[in-house]
């Protein structure tokens, strides 16, 4: 069972864009490394080191390499739970900072298991960047694009874009090409951001999207947030017309209250509801572990879809 959420929406004018997303630049703070990741491992090493994973007809369906850093799939039809409706949505999942190709693989696939009735015909899964605010621009979001081009987005009665933390960087350079028509005729309207504990987006960009959420998580047992809960509610507040921000219920995260300043932890707890390292963010094992008890895919921040 995902955790709860609420959203926080007032009607602020879309102003200071700039600022904000310089403020969230800052607020990322990401450490050094990944103490899940090992940078210098092969795609088959990493696959060997993986947690297990669900095996059905969507884990067996191969992913495709569109470009550096982005890899599709289409998803296998399932006409006993997606309830008749098309699957004609594109979900795009963008990873955090040195988060590996097979680890937001495994989390976009869970995404997609979790929730058959959102009619997720496509999805794309991006790694997470190699600098924290992405200085190196090295995913090939152009392939990206191209590809939503070439059918998926012109087709797509919506897009989904779900980043997590320093991929909300590499989803902007995504949607600057959407606004420049490099994703087919008007692609970027058919956007909902869902940026996870990320950074900022350009107001000019935002204003064209269909919607935005900025969603950060509490746990209130201990009364902690996640790392980037005060950028996700400054941001869901400047741009509450067009969302506004999300609270993810993430109690009995199992996050220790000890930890220093935003807890990285409770960061995770945008992607699983028990994360891994009570003190810190573990990607290897938080974007791919879905199957050990009481360890579940947080879905809950999607049921804004439905407003």
């Amino acid at each position: 069972m995902s955790p709860t959420l609420s959203i926080r929406s007032r009607s602020l004018s879309l102003r200071g864009a700039f600022a904000l997303a310089a403020l969230a630049i800052a607020a990322l703070g990401l450490p050094g490394c990944d103490p899940g990741a090992d940078p210098e491992a092969t795609d088959a090493e990493l696959q060997e080191k993986l947690p297990v994973e669900h095996d059905d007809a969507l884990s067996r369906t191969p992913w495709q390499a569109v470009g550096t850093g982005v890899s599709y799939k289409a998803v296998p039809a399932d006409p006993g739970t997606s309830n008749g409706a098309p699957a004609d949505r594109v979900l795009v999942v963008f990873g955090g900072y040195t988060a590996q190709d097979d680890y937001v693989k495994r989390w976009a696939d869970e995404l997609v298991r979790a929730q058959p009735e959102r009619g997720f015909g496509h999805v794309y899964a991006v790694r997470g960047p190699n600098q924290s605010a992405y200085a190196n621009r090295e995913i090939q979001n152009s392939k990206l694009a191209a590809h939503l081009a070439s059918g998926p987005g012109v087709a797509a009665s919506s897009i989904v874009v779900a980043a997590h933390s320093s991929g909300s960087f590499v989803a902007t350079e995504l949607m600057q090409m959407l606004h420049d028509g490099r994703g087919g005729p008007g692609a970027l309207g058919k956007v909902t951001l869902l940026n996870l504990d990320g950074g900022g987006v350009s107001g000019s960009l935002l204003g064209e999207m269909h919607a935005a959420y900025f969603v950060y998580a509490c746990d209130g047992a201990i009364g902690r947030c996640s790392h980037n809960a005060s950028t996700m509610k400054a941001l869901g507040d400047q741009y509450a017309s067009l969302g506004g921000a999300v609270e993810v219920d993430a109690s009995h995260s199992g996050c220790s209250k000890s930890a220093g300043g935003g807890l990285w932890c409770l960061h995770d707890t945008l992607i699983t509801t028990r994360p891994h390292n009570p003190t810190a963010y573990d990607l290897r094992n938080d974007y791919t572990d879905f199957v050990t008890s009481p360890r579940a895919v947080v879905t809950s921040y999607f049921d804004v879809l439905d407003k």
